[in-house]
């Protein structure tokens, strides 16, 4: 029971060291229903993106800990900002502090299957 009480304080002592910031909305709205945040494969292509915003996350650096803290926030700022899709811009690591920059978007379901395909046919290792 101390353990588990350890841990939830511990890990929400810690999420509140992030920092967020979003950067440039383009103020873009809509009424679907969000269920998943997905990342986008290739971006070579964004003309069936709806772009929403970019976030800048920051905070102090601590190994895995940190990218699965702010995997959960992006999922949440994501929610807010109504966006499903989205791809990582840069990964900054200073000696104790880390800066990750996100660019979001919405995508329709149409995208979203496509994109799906396209990480299945990346990560095969078929011959």
């Amino acid at each position: 029971m101390r353990i588990v009480f350890f841990v939830l304080l511990f890990g929400s002592l810690f999420s509140y060291s992030q920092k967020v910031e979003i950067l440039e909305p383009s103020g873009f709205k809509h009424n679907y229903v969000l269920s998943t945040l997905n990342y986008i494969e290739d971006l070579k292509d964004t003309t069936r993106l709806k772009y929403i915003s970019v976030l800048r996350m920051t905070g102090a650096f601590n190994h895995e800990l940190s990218i699965v803290d702010w995997h959960d926030l992006l999922k949440i700022k994501a929610k807010e900002l109504g966006a499903n899709a989205y791809c990582v811009l840069n990964y900054i690591e200073a000696e104790s502090s880390a800066i990750l920059n996100v660019k979001l978007f919405f995508a329709g379901e149409n995208v979203i299957k496509t994109n799906k395909l396209k990480r299945k046919k990346k990560h095969c290792s078929c011959v």
